[in-house]
């Protein structure tokens, strides 16, 4: 965390419940932004071993060698840089 993030008071209860509310690829990233927690880092596959992406990665070249064109929306930024 950057100096002062929580002041001078935090408390392991208040930084449990801000990294609780973070999704798996937040705190993923999170520990990539911080090289202390390096060691908790997901590794590469898990990511792209969940039950959609590997979906999405079966019918995406199906659709395209029938000529279908795809649009991916999402309210997820971080699920767009994932896909791509």
């Amino acid at each position: 965390w950057r100096s002062g993030h929580y002041g001078d008071n935090a408390s392991h209860e208040r930084v449990a419940e801000e990294v609780g509310a973070l999704s798996d690829f937040k705190l993923h990233e999170l520990c990539m932004q911080h090289r202390v927690l390096a060691d908790l880092e997901l590794p590469p596959d898990a990511i792209r071993s969940s039950a959609k992406l590997r979906h999405l990665a079966e019918l995406l070249p199906k659709l395209r060698a029938e000529g279908h064109r795809v649009v991916i929306f999402s309210q997820w930024t971080s699920l767009l840089d994932i896909l791509q």
